[in-house]
């Protein structure tokens, strides 16, 4: 045993020494290019030197060398490491102490590369960094699935800790290279260990950790692109997780041994690494969001907030702290949002950021907290309630949010499709009184809408939350009539199609003549559509299923209505 621990000793010291050597040999090389010695002269007054350009072939000697000789010190350290390995498998050293002692010396050329970097020294630093990176993942890999040195928890800390240092260097010395080769053999690292060993949750943490520290990163103009891969791979190890966790039982195999509470753990830390670090950026720097963190915003949403709350599902519980955490969340950001950006940073996208941050949270908190009984009355109530702010303080934020609460609700309780299908089905669709107070709840919002701001004038922009609300409006509205009309008829394609042809007709001259009030001006887009749609009904089911009497009535309809509109349109225009 102490022959052995003089062994390893004498090994150590000799890696040491030849390292030492090589930090000398390369500072005598570098300060032998940088300066040549002046040579002696003849007594007498010594005139000012004058530099004179060496040859060509003298300049390209030294451009060679600059370049060569640090791919050729990088050499000399992978055969060190290389040196290291024949060690251990000759028995002088064992698995453990040969791969403690791996990793050591690729710390050590870590180290080296920031040194050479701090002489100013780049290319160099570059070679070094990568010549350890290529000794360092490789043999976490080696050690964890070939040799059973590392568990896998052990392997995925080494490697946090190792990308951490490869990255703090590369961040302080400019190291760029550096840089890229520890963000992707992490990548590639992790991603294999994370199949190869079945430990999806130990190899997730330094996926997430590399996201988001390559995201705070990126707050620097040089490295913006390393937190695109980064972020991706994060993204994609929650997601499968979840998926792994979530689907049917009996049908895990390999990765039954998920554990639910890590793993929401793991979904809730990329949502809130990612959104919490953009935004202290936003207001700390006072700058409006990236296309990245706008992509990323939705990205964990969906993946984080969404697999947590998935997760939650599936198990049982938990689904009410997240959404109570998701609705304080939405509180804070309509606070940061209406009290604190808008009053000292205007209207921008940072503004922007945080109020659709809140609108988020609000539908995704509220769905998990509320009742599904009564969810649908609270967004209605909400949707209300930002109508009437949007439309008495002139915020367009709000009455946009008013518009996708209304639509959230027509599609929850299928108002939306219930509308559609009565002028698309073969048969109108019924209406449950619950569709009823939600399409009439649609109507007040627009109604309330329209009297906040009947006195001002919008430029067509500022209409569209009002429009989006109108359309579904006039859909829900149009369905409801053909299901009440065709009620009192006999059943048949043809009586339905003239009833559909009629609502259309009436629906087009009626929204014409409202449109000429200039507080309804929203109204006078739809009518050439609906005539459009008219005409094509008109052409593909009245033409196919009717009989004379039901043609006569429908084209009479449509043709009212081609006559009436166009008028009362034109009208409209001429008192704007």
């Amino acid at each position: 045993m102490e022959e052995r621990l003089r062994r390893m000793q004498a090994c150590i010291d000799s890696l040491a020494g030849c390292l030492a050597a090589l930090e000398e040999r390369v500072a005598g090389l570098e300060q032998s290019l940088a300066a040549r010695p002046p040579e002696p002269g003849a007594a007498g007054p010594v005139a000012e030197p004058v530099e004179v350009p060496g040859p060509p072939a003298a300049a390209g000697g030294r451009s060679v060398v600059r370049v060569l000789s640090p791919i050729g010190i990088a050499l000399l350290v992978l055969a060190g490491a290389f040196l290291l390995r024949s060690f251990t498998d000759a028995g002088t050293l064992t698995h453990g102490a040969g791969a403690a002692l791996g990793l050591a010396y690729a710390v050590a050329g870590i180290l080296a590369a920031g040194r050479a970097a701090g002489r100013g020294s780049a290319w160099s630093a570059a070679c070094l960094g990568v010549a350890a990176v290529l000794i360092a993942y490789p043999l976490l890999w080696e050690a964890t699935t070939k040799l059973d040195v590392l568990s896998p928890a052990l392997a995925a800390t080494l490697l946090t800790l190792f990308t951490a240092l490869a990255l703090g260097v590369a961040w302080c010395r400019g190291i760029y290279a550096l840089a890229w080769a520890a963000t992707l053999a992490t990548l590639a690292g992790a991603g294999a260990l994370l199949f190869a060993t079945t430990a999806l949750e130990a190899f997730t943490v330094p996926l997430l950790a590399l996201g988001i520290a390559t995201a705070w990163m990126a707050y620097g103009p040089e490295w913006r692109s390393l937190r695109w891969p980064a972020a991706i791979f994060a993204d994609l190890s929650v997601a499968l997780m979840v998926y792994l966790l979530t689907r049917a039982a009996g049908r895990a195999g390999r990765f039954d041994h998920l554990s639910v509470a890590f793993v929401q753990i793991l979904a809730v830390s990329l949502l809130s690494g990612y959104v919490g670090s953009f935004a202290l950026h936003s207001l700390a720097r006072r700058r409006g969001p990236s296309a990245f963190e706008l992509v990323q915003t939705a990205a964990v949403l969906f993946v984080g907030f969404g697999g947590a709350a998935r997760i939650a599902e599936s198990a049982g519980a938990g689904s009410a702290a997240l959404g109570i955490a998701a609705l304080v969340a939405a509180a804070a950001s309509y606070a940061v949002a209406f009290a604190f950006v808008d009053r000292r940073l205007g209207r921008g996208r940072i503004f922007l950021y945080y109020a659709w941050l809140a609108l988020a949270l609000t539908l995704l908190g509220s769905e998990l907290v509320i009742p599904a009984a009564a969810l649908l009355p609270v967004w209605m109530v909400l949707a209300a309630g930002s109508a009437y702010l949007g439309g008495r303080y002139d915020r367009i934020t709000l009455r946009a949010h008013c518009a996708v609460l209304a639509y959230a609700a027509a599609v929850q309780t299928g108002v939306l499709h219930q509308g559609l299908a009565s002028f698309t089905a073969a048969a109108a669709p019924p209406w449950s009184g619950s569709l009823v107070a939600v399409l009439l709840a649609i109507a007040a919002c627009y109604a309330v809408l329209v009297a906040t701001q009947s006195r001002r004038r919008s430029r067509w922009m500022e209409r569209l939350p009002r429009f989006a609300i109108l359309l579904l409006a006039v859909a829900g509205l149009g369905g409801l009539l053909v299901r009440l009309a065709c009620s009192l008829l006999p059943e048949g394609p043809g009586p339905i199609a003239v009833v559909r042809s009629a609502v259309i007709g009436a629906a087009a001259i009626g929204l014409a003549a409202a449109g000429r009030r200039h507080w309804l001006k929203e109204m006078s887009w739809l009518p050439y559509p609906l005539l459009v749609a008219g005409g094509i009904k008109l052409l593909a089911e009245d033409l196919r299923h009717g009989r004379p009497v039901a043609l006569f009535i429908a084209f009479t309809c449509y043709g009212l209505a081609l006559i009436a509109a166009p008028r009362l349109h034109r009208r409209a225009a001429e008192i704007r």
